[in-house]
C-alpha cells in the first residue's frame, strides 16, 4: 500500500468516526426533543407560559436531530443510531405540524 492510498484510508476513517458522532448527537438530540414535547403537553393544558420554552426547545432538537442524523445516515457505521435519531426527532416535528392544522379543524366544527 502506498502513502496515498494510506492517507485516503485514514481519511476515509476519520470521515466514517465523523458520521458515528453525528448519528450519536441526532440520537441525543431526539430524546431531548421527545422529552421537550412531553413537558409541553401539561403545560399547554395549565396555560402555562413554560409551555412556549419546551414549545421552542423541542423544534429547536428536532431540527437539529433531523438534520445531523440524515447526514449519518450515509454510513453503516453508526446507522442505527442514525435511525433512531431520525425516528425520535421526526415524531414531534410532525405532532408540531398536526396540531394547528386540528385546532383550525376543530374551531370550524365546533365554532
Amino acid at each position: 500500500m502506498t502513502d496515498i492510498d494510506s492517507f485516503q484510508t485514514e481519511e476515509h476513517e476519520e470521515e466514517l468516526q465523523n458520521r458515528l458522532g453525528r448519528a450519536v448527537l441526532a440520537l441525543i438530540a431526539g430524546i431531548f426533543a421527545m422529552t421537550f414535547l412531553i413537558l409541553f403537553v401539561p403545560n399547554l393544558f395549565m396555560r402555562s407560559k413554560a409551555a412556549v420554552l419546551w414549545l421552542i426547545l423541542s423544534i429547536i432538537f428536532s431540527l437539529v436531530g433531523f438534520v445531523t442524523g440524515l447526514s449519518a445516515r450515509r454510513t453503516t457505521k453508526g446507522r442505527g443510531l442514525a435511525v433512531a435519531g431520525i425516528t425520535l426527532t421526526a415524531i414531534p416535528l410532525l405532532m408540531m405540524v398536526a396540531m394547528p392544522i386540528f385546532s383550525v379543524i376543530y374551531y370550524l366544527i365546533a365554532g
